[in-house]
């Protein structure tokens, strides 16, 4: 499970190895997002997250 250099641009690479079941990194958990109370942009970004994972791996939205 890569837990470093994950980013929005490069998570379907990751996820399109079989091999690998899941990712993970601090791009849509920055601490300054919780410092700010942005908990809004931490939800959306594990969204779009969550469905780059779906699409990759074929389960729609």
């Amino acid at each position: 499970m890569p837990t470093g250099g994950v980013s929005k641009a490069n998570l379907g690479d990751y996820l399109g190895n079989e091999s690998i079941i899941a990712v993970g990194d601090t791009w849509m958990v920055e601490p300054a997002l919780f410092v700010d109370g942005s908990f809004d942009e931490v939800e959306r970004l594990a969204g779009e997250a969550m469905a780059a994972a779906r699409a990759v791996r074929g389960q729609g939205a």
